[in-house]
């Protein structure tokens, strides 16, 4: 579990830069329409942004198991 804070991104040039992060990310080596969709689609799109501030978890078994080794 991550615990944190979100925030709306406000700012145009985090935005665009979040923009192309994930674009790149999800859909690489397409820089031309990741571009034109940006550009299309900027002003309209909502970005916000975890500030992960404490995270938790269980160990799973496999792992659990190679420690008692």
């Amino acid at each position: 579990m991550a615990f944190g804070r979100i925030h709306i991104i406000e700012n145009e040039t985090e935005k665009l830069t979040t923009a192309q992060l994930l674009g790149n990310r999800y859909n690489p080596n397409r820089e031309e329409a990741l571009r034109k969709e940006i550009e299309s689609g900027l002003s309209r799109m909502l970005a916000i942004r975890f500030d992960m501030e404490h995270l938790t978890g269980i160990e799973a078994i496999e792992l659990a198991k190679l420690r008692s080794v």
